[in-house]
């Protein structure tokens, strides 16, 4: 019984299982990057090892394959099990592992990389990598095709470098190169134990041949890995590199129409993106230029912004915002300000253009006005356009009225006239005519406000406040429920004693522009609360002060509905760096998020809490009793890039007054796509070829003069096979074999000595008492094949390189359950 242990042992391929997730390991461990921490590594390495144990034991019990994977699979997923129900203590292992895959997923949709690691992110961690390695260690040693298992390696070892966006540590792709070669050596030493146990030849020394195979295995392992690490290298290189993004889509080269913002609005890959392939060019005479907005929202839900629903309508030149109407009502100083796009790179339907806009030119471009997110909208991207807006003058005071609470007209001038129409319905004016209230027939109130809203009062007594579209109440107004109680007591805390909302947005920009707030592209890690569980984003943010745009600008707008002022989140870009010549360029970078408040006499106001180290100076408006100079945003709030030199502004284009991109600009992402499918296409054509030279190497290659021999005829045989010349029906002597194929070539006369000089080699290498030197064998098979190839038409030569015999020989024989081809020298 104790003699049997060895075998066992063997049969559990304990080494093989090792190297095999260990590769594993190897290739996933860069995920590392995408996580803030990494607690998932020591219940990673066990849940690992666990598949090696129950693998190899299940193994060496001589059980079916099947019964190998579903053994691994119940390991895998009780050791899945065990490890929730730490994290989770008190719950089934079910209700457990389903609430931190929730936790995960929810994780991964609303943190920007490196993402907190949450118990739900480190069990899809565990989940994921256990999986991969059981698929690995199944077809490379359950199934013993290692070389196959090499495939998806291959895959997430790709996969995980286009995620981090930087370029892959050389050490995770040597160390799992290093452990799936040694695989391949190991089950090329048991292949050749095999082959050697089951020979009938006795002439040969055993360990002539296993010594020579392991030489052989170990040339090719390093010329593999040699020319594995050399593609590594060098392919990425020498392809375009397209930077990972969550924002923007990008859907070809700069040009007209090539990115576009999507539905998640989590700028924080945009904002790390360090492309320098301009998004928008443009021209301004405004030397402190605003964003350039695409569009607004005011729907926040489950931690997250979401577009608001479009209500567009055809637009003509002109714009019309309550912005305009109020800045004009209220005598507040503004000034017409012009931006001419000369290369645009939004996709339609987006524009990007600066807030309040007041007329636009796209040509023959139709386009739209959305009255709730206050967005232009185009049917076709235009190359150029030009687009007029609004600017504050350099006011030291405001008007009274500005930013007062707003009251209802009805309690604020008196109710002098009622007028009815035939259809029921009453409407209340004032002394002057201006309408303060208005009611339905069926007893529906309408109660304007100072600031331009309207309070709806239904017969019941419910009331909702709604201006120009939106519902304040439930959209504008609406304080995240997850942190409302946080967002109100802070706001209460910042705000005390402030009534006018000018001072009381000041108040909140300054603070979340303080000292103690960070600005950063990586957040910190997760914060429990009370009970226990991580707190939501926006809490996450005002506890640890640490996020970038979209954390300050969703905080700010929280902070402000709170105290009862309207509130959304607006997105588009910085206003770029300014070249040598003045043309400002817009990259995926200077991706921005912002406060807009609806301020009483002001409309919608943009506000900055993001600290200047990203966005510049803060807008500032002076309220009574405040008066100071109105600090304007910086020149260049692109942080820490350079400007352009004069020799990166290109000619304007003649066609229709835009910049034009250069060769690489507007071909190198289609180079790209091309040059990648070539090379996919050659590594797919060149499997089989590959396959059948390393088939012919390895005969040609064998460990003594004789095998060598047999092995250049072998590959003579298969050549001519190839070529359209067919071996004879039956075996025959080395002398029938030339008489055989002098017939079949018909070949000059240099030729046929070649053949004839190859012939009584083989015939001296099967009959003679010692083995001739190998001598000119390999030069008389290449003579050979070279004149057949001469002779045989272009369709049949490619065929045989495209498919040689021995290659698809070589791959059968890796299949799994097969086994190594045997060579038949005559044949």
């Amino acid at each position: 019984m104790t003699a049997d242990w060895p075998a066992a042992v063997a049969r559990g391929r304990w080494v093989d299982s090792l190297l095999a997730v260990g590769a594993v390991l190897a290739v996933t461990w860069p995920i590392g990057g995408l996580l803030s921490t990494r607690p998932w590594t020591v219940p990673l390495v066990a849940l690992l090892l666990l598949l090696v144990v129950v693998g190899s034991l299940v193994r060496a019990a001589r059980v079916p394959a099947w019964l190998v994977l579903l053994a691994q699979l119940l390991a895998l997923t009780s050791g899945l099990a065990v490890w929730a129900q730490e994290q989770r203590p008190g719950e089934s292992a079910v209700t457990a592992l389903s609430t931190l895959a929730v936790q995960g997923v929810d994780t991964i949709q609303h943190y920007a990389v490196p993402a907190p690691a949450t118990p739900g992110l480190v069990l899809l961690v565990l989940a994921g990598t256990g999986l991969l390695a059981l698929l690995v260690e199944a077809v490379g040693v359950t199934f013993r095709a290692a070389a196959v298992a090499g495939v998806p390696l291959l895959l997430v070892s790709a996969a995980t470098a286009s995620s981090t966006g930087t370029a892959l540590d050389p050490r995770y792709f040597l160390l799992a190169a290093a452990a799936w070669l040694l695989l391949l050596t190991q089950q090329g030493r048991r292949t050749l134990a095999r082959a050697q146990a089951r020979s009938t030849v006795t002439t040969v020394d055993s360990g002539a041949v296993t010594s020579g195979g392991l030489h052989r295995l170990s040339v090719t392992a390093r010329v593999m890995g040699l020319s594995a690490l050399v593609l590594a290298v060098v392919l990425p290189g020498a392809l375009p590199h397209l930077p990972p993004t969550v924002l923007l889509d990008r859907a070809g080269d700069p040009q007209a129409g090539s990115v576009s913002f999507t539905d998640t609005l989590d700028l924080a890959e945009d904002l790390a993106d360090r492309s320098t392939a301009p998004v928008l060019r443009y021209r301004t005479d405004d030397p402190a230029p605003p964003p350039l907005r695409v569009s607004a929202t005011t729907h926040y839900a489950d931690g997250r912004w979401y577009p608001a629903e479009s209500v567009a309508g055809p637009g003509d030149t002109e714009v019309r915002t309550p912005t305009q109407l109020f800045l004009a009502a209220h005598g507040v100083e503004v000034s017409t300000q012009t931006v001419t796009v000369t290369q645009n790179g939004m996709r339609a339907p987006q524009l990007a253009v600066p807030y309040p806009t007041s007329a636009v030119d796209l040509g023959d471009v139709p386009w739209t006005w959305d009255p709730v997110s206050e967005a232009v909208g185009v049917e076709a991207a235009p190359r150029t356009y030009e687009a007029s807006y609004l600017k504050l003058g350099p006011l030291t005071t405001l008007p009274d009225s500005v930013g007062a609470p707003p009251q209802r007209l009805l309690d604020v001038v008196p109710v002098t006239e009622v007028q009815e129409d035939g259809g029921g319905w009453e409407m209340h004016l004032s002394r002057d005519g201006q309408p303060v209230e208005f009611v339905q027939p069926d007893g529906t109130r309408q109660r304007p406000f100072t600031d331009g809203s309207v309070e709806i009062v239904a017969p019941d007594g419910t009331a909702v406040r709604t201006f120009w579209g939106v519902d304040a109440a439930d959209d504008a107004l609406h304080v995240d429920p997850r942190s409302a109680d946080r967002v109100r007591a802070l706001a209460t805390e910042i705000t005390a004693g402030l009534t006018n909302q000018v001072e009381i947005a000041l108040e909140i920009q300054r603070y979340l522009r303080g000292p103690d707030f960070t600005y950063s592209l990586t957040l910190a890690d997760p914060v429990a609360g009370p009970d226990g569980e991580p707190l939501d984003p926006l809490s996450h943010f005002l506890e640890t002060k640490q996020g970038y745009c979209t954390q300050f600008a969703t905080a700010m707008v929280m902070l402000a509905r709170a105290t009862g002022i309207p509130a959304r989140l607006a997105v588009g870009f910085l206003p770029g760096s300014e070249g040598l010549d003045g043309t400002r360029t817009v990259v995926a970078s200077d991706a921005h998020a912002w406060p807009e408040l609806y301020v009483n006499g002001l409309g919608w106001t943009r506000f900055e809490p993001t600290p200047s180290s990203r966005a510049g100076s803060a807008p500032f408006y002076a309220t009574p009793g405040n008066e100071e100079e109105v600090p304007t945003v910086g020149a260049d709030p692109t942080a820490g890039r350079p400007t352009p030199s004069a020799a990166a502004v290109d000619a304007l284009d003649p066609r229709g007054g835009g910049t034009s991109l250069g060769w690489w600009d507007r071909n190198g992402r289609t180079v790209g796509q091309v040059a990648l499918g070539l090379a996919g296409l050659a590594a797919l054509l060149s499997v089989v070829p590959l396959a059948g030279a390393w088939r012919r190497w390895r005969l040609r290659h064998g460990p003594d003069v004789t095998q060598q021999i047999e092995g250049e005829w072998a590959g003579l045989v298969t050549g001519l096979a190839d070529l359209g010349v067919p071996p004879p029906d039956e075996a025959a002597t080395p002398r029938g074999l030339r008489d055989h194929y002098a017939r079949e070539l018909a070949a000059d006369p240099p030729t046929l000595e070649a053949l004839t000089r190859a012939s009584a080699r083989l015939e001296a290498a099967r009959y003679a008492p010692r083995p001739p030197s190998l001598g000119t064998m390999g030069e008389d098979v290449r003579t050979v094949l070279d004149w057949r190839r001469r002779h045989t038409p272009r369709g049949r030569r490619l065929g045989a390189a495209l498919l040689p015999a021995d290659g698809t020989t070589h791959l059968r024989s890796l299949l799994p359950g097969s086994r190594p081809a045997a060579v038949d020298p005559v044949r």
